[in-house]
């Protein structure tokens, strides 16, 4: 073992949100995008299962509408940590280039330890 083992209160009162910088050159500037707590990353995931359906071939898909602009809309905030978009706007978020949302999921990703594995994985779940 190596460290410190941690009290509860220790956990508990650890500034552990971490935020980046993200430069987006077609947006003209930049965005922070931050880790989310762990219950608003499981509300996301649990999302995305219910996005799954079987066809009529018995196998599972789950549509990924909008998942690319929903993570952005979730993890993209100001300076100070706040949201900089809402839920309303994803739909229009969605519309925004495809390499942009990617460069921003990219760090979203890594920030909240997401992979496209895992999202494999919810849908065979």
């Amino acid at each position: 073992m190596s460290g410190k083992a941690l009290t509860a209160a220790e956990i508990l009162a650890a500034q552990d949100a971490r935020r980046e910088w993200v430069n987006v050159p077609e947006w003209g500037g930049g965005v922070y995008v931050q880790a989310m707590p762990g219950l608003a990353l499981d509300q996301y995931e649990q999302r995305l299962l219910a996005r799954r359906s079987v066809g009529k071939d018995g196998k599972t898909a789950v549509s990924l509408d909008n998942a690319r602009a929903e993570l952005v809309a979730l993890t993209a905030c100001d300076e100070g940590g706040a949201p900089i978009f809402t839920i309303e706007q994803i739909a229009d978020l969605g519309k925004k280039s495809g390499a942009a949302l990617n460069r921003v999921v990219a760090a979203a990703q890594r920030l909240n330890g997401l992979n496209q594995k895992d999202v494999e994985q919810l849908a065979k779940n």
